[in-house]
């Protein structure tokens, strides 16, 4: 398989924590190994995606939680049909942590 820097992002936005990717570390270092020049490159795009990470910082819904998200979503969407998505899924989401 050729590795492409198509494949190498989509490896990195799918190794989202640092954990993910020291278990993912060996097959990352023999594709690196196989870059020939662009190791750099790629080491400054896992980088990035470790800094954005440790910014958010933020940990994955239950089922549980992701049910009441919605179903708080849906009550707030009847209650004011215009407001923004984002906020809306913001609001919803913090209150299904605090309430699941």
């Amino acid at each position: 398989m050729k590795l492409t820097q198509d494949i190498i992002r989509q490896l990195i936005k799918e190794a989202l924590t640092q954990t993910e990717i020291e278990e993912k570390a060996d097959s990352i270092f023999a594709m690196l190994s196989n870059l020939k020049g662009q190791e750099k490159s790629v080491l400054s795009l896992v980088d990035q995606k470790l800094a954005a990470a440790a910014k958010t910082n933020e940990r994955k819904l239950t089922p549980a939680e992701e049910e009441k998200r919605e179903e708080i979503a849906k009550a707030m969407e009847e209650e004011d049909p215009d407001i923004d998505m984002d906020k809306k899924m913001a609001i919803a989401t913090a209150q299904a942590k605090k309430s699941a």
